[in-house]
């Protein structure tokens, strides 16, 4: 097994005395050989995760000893053999991700009966009986109430439907029904309330009707329940407080109504809580108050019409970190008391009726990556701090009466007694003058205009001359100011620095090779000390590139807008004919990817601590990027030498030339495929679609390099071993050797656990299918997980 073996499956193994045949993750090809239905004694046939293709033999239905038939993950295609439920001894039946089509065999069965068995030795998952990912059609038969030993039975995302039968409540032992992604109708059968022993059901995405059911609130045991997507209706039922296990309720998305019951706050273990687009109403106060032992994480009330106050006891529920309360009803002022979520990086509050001002506490807490307030009847000040310095517009959209330097409005206050109005008369005079006034002006200036115009025309073609020399930076305004000569630089928060385009050429030596700290795809960077001796990093972009001027638009529309401590911040930038400058500020250690290869031996090693301090730093910058700014930025390059640290070596992510906008409304992707080698994700060859997910893989790959110490690719993989660090990692990690990857040089009895725990949220950054990839806030809060231990 998990050989990488090409090739068709040899006939002469049908001819060997074999009880197990193992041969999972390789890559055979073609057809499953019937002869292995000759081989009478085999008790186990795993071919998982190879390139197997045509139809599933019926001599398969001969090897009675079977008692695991394992060929998921394949190309097979046709229908299921009857002949499969009359192996006796079959406890195992795997046959998910493949193209299976047809009903589910429906005929009396012998398969997944008999309570023990002879030799139980070669059981691999007793009691899985899993068909999921097919295109398998018809009804959930009635007779698979009669497989008493099934343990897990998942039927998800086929073409299944009727009703769910009634039935499947015999099965004693189910601790697991995924029915989700089907076409199912009907109503969830109350009798599965009896099922004991489940733990996880999962009946969304389908057609279901009806309401749900107040007996699935003895179920014990359940620790996740999802019905999202259905067309059920009625309350939430008040039972579901009963459900002390329960971490995970998904009710989203059906026609629900009535209040949520107080009850369940006494789901102790809840972490997650989702009802958006239903039609619940009522206040939740009485909800949120009862529930101060909540560990819940994520809480989803939005598209609702949930009203009253927003619940200051929200602020008791301390492990929140998305709260999604948009598209209500709620009134009154936000709850100062929401500042202490310190864990929150999620909240929105938009398109309800809240009113009040922006508590500054709520916009400094450093978690918060999202925040959208728009379309309710805020005023005042927006604060100019934390994440509320780097809101966009639409955020506050419909919030007429906020003011501030990023609404362009001036916050100063007028307040006039109405003593001091003039009465109607007494302004109509005025106004009568004034007009008087300014007809007159008007008919002196147009004089003036038509005598002086030959001359006026020849001013503003000198302007013009010169307006693609004008070296233009970056304010704390929207506008630009424009001086050939006298530049302005705006130092964020500080005073205007005056500069000119002579003082960088001088600051380079002329752009001199000695000055040079970086060479990218895109153009070089040089250091400078600008005339107030503070040094800067002047990328220059190169004019043989076809895609430089591109780039230096692209980072315009990104950096210049986006300001967060784990960015590197854009200073400035300039326009001169064909050449192109960005101004960054200086990072003092350089580039991760210095500090990682250190060929040279002339840099201390990286201690472990360092190493967290920059993945999660750098996460957490990117994290901002995809969830924390509208419209959300995808990087598109994110590698080792694109995380730059400063003195402290906090990290910041830099170089947006392939960063591309896209609209919180529109598909989030984009066609062009670029990227640097050993960074770019499967997916990319394939459809040239870059997602946030195709970030997530190459921020992936930046873990096991800090895990690793070793380079993304290069002439230490040999094919035989993955061909690259991401294939030599899988493959030690599937041989039990996840061990061996660790660089050596900071591997310690303290490190050793946590160096291992950050390998494990690379892989899962590193799966094939993206969306088996989690977002980056996701990514952020697992790193956050090893520096609290």
């Amino acid at each position: 097994m998990d050989n990488q073996i090409n090739g068709s499956i040899p006939e002469y193994l049908a001819g060997l005395p074999l009880t197990v045949l193992d041969l999972d993750s390789n890559n055979f090809s073609g057809t499953i050989p019937k002869e292995i239905g000759n081989l009478t004694a085999l008790s186990v046939l795993n071919l998982n995760s190879n390139l197997l293709e045509g139809t599933i033999p019926v001599e398969l239905g001969h090897s009675a000893a079977l008692t695991t038939l394992d060929l998921g993950n394949n190309q097979l295609s046709g229908s299921i053999p009857e002949k499969l439920a009359d192996l006796v001894q079959l406890h195992c039946l795997v046959l998910s991700h493949n193209k299976l089509s047809g009903p589910i065999p429906s005929e009396p069965s012998l398969y997944f009966r008999e309570a023990s068995i002879p030799d139980s030795s070669f059981f691999q998952h007793l009691g899985v009986f899993d068909l999921s990912h097919n295109m398998l059609s018809g009804s959930i038969p009635e007779e698979m109430g009669n497989l008493v030993v099934v343990v897990d039975l998942l039927l998800n995302n086929n073409k299944l439907s009727g009703e769910i039968p009634g039935s499947l409540s015999r099965l004693t032992n189910l601790t697991t029904l995924d029915l989700s992604g089907n076409m199912l109708t009907g109503s969830i059968p109350p009798e599965l309330g009896g099922s004991s022993k489940l733990q996880g059901l999962y009946l969304g995405n389908n057609q279901l009707s009806g309401t749900i059911p107040g007996r699935l609130g003895v179920l014990g045991s359940l620790v996740k329940l999802n019905l999202t997507g259905n067309q059920l209706y009625g309350p939430v039922p008040r039972s579901f407080g009963d459900l002390k296990e329960l971490t995970h309720l998904d009710l989203s998305y059906n026609e629900l109504d009535g209040e949520l019951p107080s009850s369940l706050s006494g789901m102790l273990n809840l972490v997650g809580l989702y009802v958006q687009k239903n039609r619940l109403s009522g206040s939740v106060d009485e909800l949120s108050s009862m529930s101060i032992a909540w560990k819940i994480e994520t809480m989803n009330l939005s598209n609702n019409f949930f009203d009253g106050n927003l619940p200051r006891s929200f602020s008791n529920l301390s492990y929140l970190t998305y709260l999604d309360l948009h598209g209500n009803k709620f009134t009154g002022e936000i709850p100062l008391e929401l500042g202490n979520l310190v864990q929150l990086e999620y909240f929105d509050v938009s398109g309800n009726r809240i009113s009040g001002q922006i508590p500054e506490k709520l916009c400094a807490l450093v978690n918060l990556f999202y925040l959208n307030l728009a379309e309710n009847s805020l005023e005042g000040p927006v604060p100019g701090s934390g994440i509320c310095l780097n809101l966009s517009k639409i955020s506050l959209a419909g919030n007429k009466d906020l003011c501030g330097k990023i609404m362009g409005l001036d916050c100063r206050v007028k307040s006039f007694d109405k003593s001091y109005y003039l009465n109607a008369w007494g302004l109509a005079g005025i106004a009568v003058g004034c007009m008087i006034v300014t007809l007159s002006i008007a008919f002196a200036l147009r004089k003036w205009i038509l005598k002086d115009s030959g001359q006026g025309d020849l001013e503003e073609g000198k302007l013009n001359s010169f307006l693609d020399q004008n070296l233009y930076f970056l304010s704390s305004s929207s506008s630009r100011s424009k001086e050939p000569l006298s530049i302005n630089i705006a130092m964020f928060e500080q005073p205007l620095l005056k500069i000119t385009l002579v003082d960088i050429l001088e600051a380079t030596n002329n752009f001199c090779k000695t000055n040079i700290i970086g060479d990218g795809g895109f153009g070089t960077v040089y250091k400078a000390t600008l005339p107030d001796v503070k040094t800067v990093a002047v990328k220059k972009l190169s004019q043989a590139k076809t895609q430089g001027n591109r780039e230096f638009i692209a980072e315009m529309e990104t950096l210049g807008k986006v300001k967060h401590q784990n960015l590197v911040p854009l200073l400035g930038y300039c326009s001169f004919g064909e050449e192109k400058l960005l101004v960054y500020e200086y990072m003092v250690n350089g580039s991760l990817d210095l500090w990682l290869r250190n060929q040279s031996r002339a840099l201390d090693v990286l201690d472990w601590p360092k190493r967290v301090k920059i993945a999660t730093g750098s996460a957490r910058g990117l994290a901002f990027l995809h969830h924390g700014f509208t419209p959300h930025i995808i990087h598109r390059d994110i590698k080792a030498s694109n995380i730059l640290l400063n003195e402290d070596f906090e990290p910041k992510v830099a170089d947006f030339g392939l960063a591309r906008l896209i609209s919180a409304c529109e598909t989030h992707v984009s066609t062009d495929i670029a990227g640097t080698f050993g960074y770019i994700p499967p997916e990319y060859g394939q459809s040239g679609r870059s997602t946030t997910r195709g970030d997530v893989y190459s921020f992936g790959v930046i873990l096991l390099e800090l895990v690793t110490g070793k380079e993304p690719t290069g002439p230490d993989f040999k094919e035989v071993e993955g061909g690259n660090l991401v294939g030599w990692v899988f493959q030690k990690i599937k041989k039990g050797q996840a061990a061996d990857v660790l660089d050596p040089t900071v591997l310690s009895a303290d490190s050793k656990q946590m160096m291992l725990q950050m390998l494990q949220i690379a892989a899962v950054c590193l799966s094939d299918n993206p969306a088996n990839r989690p977002t980056m806030l996701k990514v952020l809060k697992f790193l956050k997980g090893i520096k609290d231990e």
